[in-house]
């Protein structure tokens, strides 16, 4: 049988890692008009997750190869901080690509959920990290229409709409989608018959703004999303 390292257990003071992880998400980062990253976020069976990036040079071998949801063995990789201005996990460290990476694709594992949703409460007692992106329920409501903040030009990035979020204590968050985020959440919305619909939000940056940590509002990030849950089901 096979051993593969946890991810809690990763750190860059040791060399040849092997691990066994679920492809949670992928997106690409344009640095500019000609290159790009390709980000991925990877969990392990037991629920812990990991940043990874690919450099330019192997970005569009493995945006093709690695789809979400497949199951990948890892080794010959690097480890490093992860001192992103912008996390997409909590996690201490990064996952590294070299040339010499060997990845494999795997059969599924039993696994743990990979995700950890956020306490309206911990976020209006100022409890979170906000270099870390979040994931949270509630229900929305109060959307606004999707607007365009410079209306001399048509440019998607300078779209966004406001919509409130309410966890079943009635707590309420502001929340704002912008630039291409702000018309997929304006159609999933939509989709739903509109009204009150409870959904989950993954992957959401929070922003502190005026005079304190109450007020805070909840912004896209390029590689969030947005999962209709059944209605009048509450997850906290």
């Amino acid at each position: 049988m096979k051993f593969f390292h946890g991810l809690e257990l990763i750190n860059p003071s040791i060399t040849g890692w092997y691990v066994r992880l679920r492809v949670v998400k992928s997106f690409v980062v344009h640095l500019n008009a000609l290159s790009k990253i390709v980000g991925l976020v990877l969990a392990d069976e037991h629920g812990v997750t990991v940043d990874a990036m690919l450099v330019k040079e192997f970005a569009d071998y493995y945006n093709e190869f690695i789809d979400v949801g497949d199951w990948i063995t890892i080794m010959r990789f690097g480890v490093y901080p992860n001192s992103n201005f912008v996390r997409v996990t909590s996690h201490k460290f990064k996952i590294c690509f070299f040339k010499d990476t060997v990845v494999r694709k795997t059969t599924a594992v039993v696994a743990n959920p990979h995700y950890a949703l956020t306490y309206f409460s911990s976020i209006i007692d100022d409890e979170i990290d906000t270099s870390v992106l979040i994931d949270f329920v509630g229900a929305i409501h109060d959307v606004g229409e999707v607007e365009n903040i410079r209306r001399t030009q048509n440019v998607v990035n300078d779209l966004r709409i406001c919509f409130k979020l309410k966890n079943k204590d009635n707590c309420v968050l502001q929340c704002l989608a912008s630039g291409k985020q702000a018309l997929d959440f304006s159609q999933n919305y939509h989709s739903r018959g509109s009204g009150v619909i409870v959904a989950v939000l993954g992957w959401w940056k929070l922003d502190h703004y005026f005079d304190g940590p109450k007020n805070v509002q909840i912004c896209t990030c390029s590689f969030n999303f947005m999962k209709i849950a059944k209605r009048n089901t509450w997850f906290l």
